[in-house]
């Protein structure tokens, strides 16, 4: 099983470096031809959602870590959110490190966020994925999720360059 304990701020700031590094290519893969635009997304994104860093109230940024090895297996973060006076929790960013995928930690996590999402009284936890994420998309299924609403879109310059 797993357990999630709150980032340091070391933590943090290399946490935040590497998504302003890997964010901008998930939304390249997603559409974006602009990579300068895509690294200003990304940072914009991150402001956003986070002006105060790790204190930035209804945010939770843990470590993941396997109880028995103490190895730290991945990341989550997720904030709470209020939609039309309804709270739910909305997960900002899960990612289990490579060395340790395929090895039942996803599933894990999932299963204690549950229980803190309830422990605050939340009956709902949203997330987006995108579309390209096939192995995330699969695993969300298994975990009980559904497509709420799918954004599509086509890139037409791919047909003007045969022209």
């Amino acid at each position: 099983m797993v357990k999630f304990k709150r980032m340091t701020k070391k933590e943090f700031q290399s946490y935040i470096n590497t998504v302003i590094d890997e964010l901008p290519k998930e939304f390249i893969r997603a559409g974006v031809r602009d990579q300068k635009k895509a690294i200003r997304q990304a940072k914009e994104q991150i402001e956003r959602i986070l002006p105060n860093g790790l204190e930035t109230p209804n945010n939770f940024l843990y470590s993941i870590f396997d109880k028995v090895t103490s190895n730290k297996v991945g990341i989550l973060w997720y904030e709470i959110r209020e939609k039309e006076g309804i709270k739910h929790a909305f997960i900002c960013d899960i990612f289990i490190n490579k060395n340790h995928r395929r090895k039942g930690y996803g599933t894990q996590a999932f299963q204690v966020l549950e229980k803190e999402v309830e422990n605050k009284g939340l009956s709902t936890i949203k997330l987006h994925v995108f579309g390209h994420n096939k192995l995330a998309i699969t695993l969300y299924k298994k975990l009980g999720y559904k497509a709420t609403n799918v954004l599509m879109s086509k890139d037409l310059s791919v047909n003007n360059q045969a022209v």
